[in-house]
């Protein structure tokens, strides 16, 4: 599925970014999953540039426990598995504009480590009660990647955090029941949402609003 170019270029960023093993993590299932072969053939090729990507392939009924335990429903659903021990999830075929950010996503990973600004980084480590956040994207849209890769980088920071890329077109009943109409759209628990692209402090602010609603 990746072109030459794509091919030499990710190549070339794992062999001088990748520091540690980073483990990824793909669940399928047999039937009714429209995008869970595309995931893993882009998966497999992906995780081909470099000795240190270990890539898995799980079956969501016969992998339940795990499933469960990373509290994953959907399919195809990517987990990247950081080392300091947070958990990266794409619900959906993580292609079109989203691959980029999911090779970032792998890098950052690696390191267990991310380069959030020293004011947003305290602002995320502030946060001490479990944070849901959902990013509704297309494959076509150029500024979900943007939002999603804050989110992540939330999350390899704060793991109180739980950062979610969903595919709208993919989970069309979730984004019905949130009632996502243009992308990208993000949800913190459910409670504070907003529509578009925010910089990383005014981003971190909305979850710091997130959890006081919480707390009132």
């Amino acid at each position: 599925m990746l072109h030459g170019d794509d091919i030499s270029h990710i190549k070339k960023l794992f062999d001088s970014k990748l520091k540690r093993k980073v483990k990824v993590l793909l669940f399928t299932v047999e039937r009714g999953c429209s995008h869970c072969r595309e995931a893993e053939q882009l998966l497999r090729e992906i995780s081909a540039q470099s000795s240190k990507l270990k890539f898995d392939i799980l079956d969501i009924h016969q992998d339940n426990a795990l499933a469960d335990e990373l509290n994953v429903t959907l399919t195809p659903a990517t987990v990247i598995l950081s080392n300091n021990g947070a958990k990266l999830y794409y619900f959906g075929m993580p292609g079109g504009y989203q691959l980029k950010c999911l090779i970032e996503d792998i890098v950052d990973a690696s390191e267990g480590s991310t380069d959030l600004a020293p004011v947003v980084r305290e602002m995320i480590n502030k946060i001490r009660i479990p944070i849901d956040i959902k990013v509704f994207v297309t494959p076509s849209c150029p500024y979900s990647p943007i939002v999603v890769r804050t989110a992540h980088r939330f999350a390899i920071e704060n793991q109180k955090i739980r950062a979610q890329m969903i595919e709208s077109m993919e989970f069309r009943e979730l984004t019905e029941k949130y009632g996502v109409i243009g992308v990208p759209k993000t949800f913190i628990n459910d409670s504070t949402q907003f529509d578009g692209t925010l910089n990383d402090e005014l981003f971190a602010q909305k979850l710091i609003e997130a959890t006081l609603s919480m707390k009132s």
